[in-house]
């Protein structure tokens, strides 16, 4: 691992996983037209404290039903 990453928990590795999917479908765009597309898609939306802290188990039967 490289750059910030110095060690992924098992726990979040699904998180990290999705970061690097993102980054590469993307990689024709330079950091900062990423970070615009990142806000683009957050505008406007809610993420509670109990949505950020849900288990895996929980996120994955919501996301992938």
């Amino acid at each position: 691992m490289k750059g910030t990453d110095i060690g992924v928990e098992p726990f979040y590795l699904y998180r990290y996983l999705d970061e690097e999917v993102f980054r590469f479908n993307n990689r024709a765009y330079c950091d900062r037209d990423r970070f615009m597309m990142v806000l683009g898609s957050v505008d406007g939306k809610r993420l509670t404290y109990d949505e950020l802290t849900r288990s895996y188990e929980a996120y994955y039967a919501e996301v992938m039903p």
